[in-house]
């Protein structure tokens, strides 16, 4: 069961983080470098980071529309336990 526990909090931590949109950012430059025929790995750390940047420094501004959005989200979320 503690084994289960760290996986799930790595899974936290990565959705936490936005781990996932900067993997698709990445994913998103290296195809369209295999498009248009350049090599992507120096590129590829630059996506990368600057999204996680760019995202995690984004939430510390307040948006207005967090009065809305968060708590429709977190309603959302409990409604559907296993998917969020």
């Amino acid at each position: 069961m503690r084994h289960i526990e760290g996986w799930k909090r790595a899974g936290e931590l990565a959705q936490s983080l936005h781990l996932y949109g900067s993997l698709a950012i990445g994913a998103l430059g290296w195809a369209t470098a295999r498009l248009l025929g350049f090599d992507s790995r120096p590129l590829a750390p630059l996506w990368f980071f600057g999204m996680l940047a760019a995202y995690n420094l984004d939430r510390l501004k307040p948006d207005p529309a967090d009065a809305i959005n968060v708590p429709r989200r977190a309603r959302r979320a409990a409604s559907h336990p296993g998917l969020s």
